[in-house]
């Protein structure tokens, strides 16, 4: 029982880490667990006890309803995409402009060291 829970949890943290990549927050995420988990399982050892079985039916449909989170997040609209392309581009703009004043200041950092190699 325990090694099942265990891997249902690992199966929940997976697909958390999913939905986080496909562009879910993490706000989203913690609803999700709220609404699936948290007031489920209260209201389950309210009615029920403590029920470990129980415990292990109510990962396994969170977990459902995140995995249709994260296809919802997966079907963008075509508009959707064409921002997150924009936004793509303007962060490699960014990132080589990044990339090219770090390269520059390598460049400054060596020539300043050499001498100071001689001397060692």
């Amino acid at each position: 029982m325990i090694t099942q829970d265990n891997e249902l949890r690992q199966e929940w943290n997976r697909t958390v880490d999913q939905v986080l990549i496909a562009g879910g927050s993490q706000e989203e995420v913690i609803e999700i667990k709220t609404e699936e988990i948290t007031s489920k399982v209260s209201e389950s050892i309210r009615e029920n006890g403590n029920g470990p079985s129980l415990f292990s039916q109510i990962i396994r449909f969170a977990i459902v309803v995140l995995k249709e989170f994260l296809n919802l997040l997966m079907r963008k609209e075509p508009a959707e995409i064409e921002e997150t392309k924009e936004t793509s581009a303007e962060r490699d703009t960014v990132s080589e402009k990044t990339d090219q004043a770090t390269a520059t200041d390598l460049r400054d950092a060596e020539a300043e060291f050499r001498p100071l190699d001689t001397v060692h």
